[in-house]
């Protein structure tokens, strides 16, 4: 427990400063954590260490989708596509005829580059402010989940899943979550960001459900593969991608807001 509390705060504030210092840091700790959980969701896909190929292969895609998704969102259908071909291209070419894994890499192309892409595209325009929302309702639902599931968690969620996940930790995610959410918009207007608190509110039951589906879509996989974690970078916590699972479903709830409000 002690060292998986030290991770996260140094997980945070690694977060907060980049925040602080505005678009760019946030940009570079975004491409690296993108870089990151591609390798290790490749390696549990396809076994990063005899397929080095591969990964380059991945990270050459998933970034490139990453800095599409962020500056041209418009292109991403095209992009996702060709990207899509050359995975099956080079697959073929390298006699690497499993279907299976094929399918679960192209997922990992559009479940952790475009996602981080979206993030960063909130970042670099005039509501870059709403980033912030992004980890307020990942991280309250997730703590909260942690510590009610802990203390009052006797039914489980859904044990073929993941099997410490309670009903009691997921209620009470979803409560903390809308609650801090709403907490933040009050911040906001302090800021000069203003909009009425039942966005906050719609914004908070939304992210924080997606929130916990995020965790358990992780699970999932790794389950189907035969995994615990996804890497072991984080003392406590597992790899880069067991920390930004539910970040990555939160981001989409908070696009889509941000794009509307632009309208």
């Amino acid at each position: 427990m002690k060292t998986r509390i030290i991770a996260g705060v140094a997980i945070a504030v690694v977060l907060i400063a980049a925040l602080l210092m505005g678009s760019v840091p946030t940009a570079v700790l975004a491409l690296i954590a993108c870089a990151v959980a591609l390798y290790e969701y490749t390696d549990v896909v396809v076994g990063a260490k005899g397929r080095i190929d591969e990964v380059v292969l991945m990270f050459i895609l998933g970034l490139g989708l990453c800095v599409v998704m962020t500056f041209w969102p418009a292109l991403i259908g095209i992009a996702l596509f060709v990207a899509l071909m050359l995975v099956f291209i080079y697959r073929m070419l390298k006699k690497r005829y499993e279907a299976q894994q094929a399918v679960f890499l192209l997922f990992g192309l559009v479940y952790i580059p475009i996602p981080l892409g979206m993030l960063l595209n909130i970042s670099f325009s005039d509501v870059g402010i709403l980033v912030w929302l992004v980890f307020i309702i990942a991280c309250a639902t997730d703590v909260a989940a942690y510590f009610v599931g802990m203390k009052f968690g006797r039914r489980k969620l859904i044990p073929a899943v993941s099997p410490k996940k309670s009903v009691a930790g997921a209620v009470g995610g979803f409560v903390f979550g809308t609650l801090f959410t709403v907490l933040t918009g009050v911040v906001f207007k302090s800021f000069g960001f203003y909009k009425p608190l039942y966005h906050y509110i719609l914004i908070g039951v939304a992210g924080s459900i997606v929130s916990q589906f995020g965790d358990l879509t992780a699970s999932m996989i790794k389950r189907m593969f035969h995994k615990k974690d996804y890497g072991s970078l984080i003392p406590g916590h597992g790899g880069i991608l067991d920390r930004i699972d539910s970040i990555l479903f939160v981001i989409p709830v908070v696009y889509l807001y941000a794009y509307f409000i632009q309208l």
